[in-house]
């Protein structure tokens, strides 16, 4: 059975919000921080989330030098997410830092969790054993710092980066 079309009240509706949309759509950026368009999808496809699909995500923080990190996180702000681009970590840059509050469900007390996200290409992860091994071992040595790392594949991020960053969102909500 097919769908009625929209009409009166609905369909200007519709049309509403499809201008609505495109209007805040305006906000992407064409310079999205990254080192491969991969981390630059990413970047767009988690911040479009967060504002038009994430709920309760929409409040997301990104440090710069009037407002650094050290202050977003002082602030604990339970309701925001703080996402950090092209962090770096001991010696490390990984692709995507994100903090999201979490309410002691772990703990016992409140405080922030942290998520790595990499971006995995063909071209600069598992080309080589050997570049997996490091790979590896780098999330082994985060994960024992208490970190949570997820990483995406190319073909993964090109073929839905919505589902990717939904699954970002699902780790997010875990701690609420």
């Amino acid at each position: 059975m097919g769908e009625m079309p929209l009409s009166g009240p609905y369909a200007r509706l519709r049309d509403e919000i499809v201008e609505y949309v495109d209007s805040e759509l305006a906000w992407m950026p064409d310079d999205a921080p990254g080192d491969s368009p991969i981390e630059k999808l990413f970047y767009v496809a988690l911040l479009s989330y967060c504002r038009f699909g994430g709920g309760p995500l929409h409040r997301v923080a990104i440090p710069c030098k009037d407002w650094p990190l050290d202050q977003i996180l002082a602030a604990e702000d339970p309701g925001r997410i703080v996402l950090v681009p092209q962090a770096q970590l001991d010696g490390w840059r990984v692709d995507f830092l994100i903090y999201a509050w979490e309410f002691g469900r772990l703990s016992g007390r409140p405080q922030w969790r942290r998520l790595i996200v990499e971006c995995d290409g063909h071209n600069f992860h598992e080309r080589t054993k050997e570049q997996a091994a490091k790979d590896r071992g780098r999330d082994r040595e985060f994960q024992m710092r208490g970190y949570t790392i997820l990483r995406f594949t190319g073909s993964e991020l090109y073929a839905n980066p919505l589902k990717c960053a939904g699954e970002v969102g699902d780790w997010i909500q875990m701690g609420w």
